[in-house]
């Protein structure tokens, strides 16, 4: 069958199936998200693009797309998502 017996003895011994799970890691934007909250509160209508310039991000818009809109109070988020 191509699986270890230690592991049919788990399966077997267990009362769930088995699951894989694994930490979840954090985003290269986390490190900016105090600053994004706090340029959205004082400024909830704030363009991505110009928040990502005030805080200084050197990466692609599309990484800090979903932070900044998770972010916003704004029901439209203003950057425009890549076809």
């Amino acid at each position: 069958m191509g699986v270890a017996r230690n592991t049919v003895r788990a399966a077997l011994a267990s009362d769930t199936a088995p699951k894989y799970s694994r930490p979840a890691k954090g985003s290269v934007v986390d490190a900016f998200e105090p600053q994004i909250r706090a340029l959205l509160r004082e400024y909830p209508t704030m363009p991505a693009t110009v928040i990502a310039e005030r805080i200084g991000w050197t990466r692609s818009l599309t990484v800090n797309h979903p932070k900044f809109c998770a972010a916003s109070n704004v029901g439209v988020c203003s950057v425009v998502s890549p076809a």
